[in-house]
């Protein structure tokens, strides 16, 4: 499985540095100018004529390129193809549009909720704009070079704009407020999806991502699985929090290694013994009664059962630290 990883130049947070007699420490929020320029010059050169929030994100791509000469700056930074302006309290891009040679940039932990001016950055393959207060993604679906892309902890409804991105390998959704998955049908090339604290009930449209390998989908409103049984490369399945109580859906899912369907309600656990790859399950605070179901895993490691009603607390494994009970 893919995973991305973050950009190798970063900006500390809380930036004290003055560039032409301009504090990068927060200022109270204005509007922003109709000016848009072309360049980074243009923006560098006009910096006293921006808002403050322009004039802030100006001031930390200076630092960035190492210099307070606009032009050197433009030629540092179209050098770069990986950026990390992660805990700035950043909120206005416009500046970054005419870095066309990134490939990976990191957004994080910022106040940004105007992302148009990325659709420019056609090169990038990573973008990460988790925590911020972004409801509108439009503007996404020119980045069809992405393979990564995390968008945690927004104000997301409509994923339809993603739909295009069909390079997509790592798609992180958490923290948002989708219900509907139907826009995610054409990512074929998914590896893994985290869905996690969303308003998600039916898991159809992810029938067809046969690539998956990793879902994360904790504390939804999901009780049905079985849209789950084509996707046979799944390794890890996270579905804490939520209302499941059968599971023979994974019968066919014979690569799982981690479950975990804690907070549920489930109490029949025989389709897990064909699960023999299963190293880690949490099937913590269930109505399971009898572990007997599950003497064919040898290759477990560990098990939670902790918050269940087990007519007997006995480890059924070796060594009995597999299991852990209530203490």
């Amino acid at each position: 499985m893919k995973t991305f990883t973050y950009a190798i130049i970063s900006v500390g947070i809380g930036l004290n540095l003055i560039f032409g007699g301009c504090s990068l420490q927060k200022t109270a929020s204005q509007p922003q100018e109709a000016t848009n320029f072309s360049s980074f010059v243009d923006w560098c050169e006009n910096k006293k004529e921006l808002s403050k929030e322009a004039r802030k994100t100006v001031d930390i791509l200076l630092f960035i390129a190492e210099t307070n000469k606009c032009s050197d700056a433009r030629e540092n930074l179209a050098s770069l193809t990986e950026i990390d302006l992660g805990n700035n309290e950043i909120s206005d891009l416009r500046p970054l549009s005419s870095l066309t040679n990134l490939t990976t940039l990191y957004l994080s932990a910022n106040e940004i909720s105007d992302i148009r001016p990325l659709q420019s950055l056609s090169k990038l393959t990573t973008l990460y704009l988790r925590d911020n207060d972004i409801s509108y993604l439009s503007p996404l679906k020119s980045l069809t070079n992405l393979n990564g892309l995390d968008l945690t902890a927004n104000q997301v409804s409509d994923i339809s704009p993603l739909k295009s991105l069909t390079k997509l390998t790592n798609l992180v959704l958490s923290k948002n407020k989708i219900a509907e998955l139907s826009p995610l049908k054409s990512l074929t090339k998914l590896e893994a999806i985290y869905l996690s604290n969303n308003e998600i009930s039916e898991l159809s449209p992810l029938e067809s991502l046969t690539n998956l390998k990793v879902i994360d989908l904790s504390d939804n409103e999901i009780s049905e699985l079985s849209p789950l049984e084509s996707l046979t490369k799944l390794e890890a399945i996270y579905f804490r929090a939520n209302e499941i109580s059968e599971l023979s859906p994974l019968e066919s899912l014979t690569k799982l290694k981690t479950i975990d369907l804690s907070d549920n309600e489930i109490s029949n656990l025989s389709p897990l013994s064909y699960l023999t790859k299963l190293q880690t399950i949490d099937l913590s605070d269930n109505e399971i009664l009898n572990l007997s179901p599950l003497g064919s895993l040898t290759q477990l490691k560990t098990i939670n059962l902790k918050g269940n009603q087990l007519l007997y607390e006995t480890c059924p494994f070796e060594p009995e630290e597999v299991c852990q009970f209530d203490q």
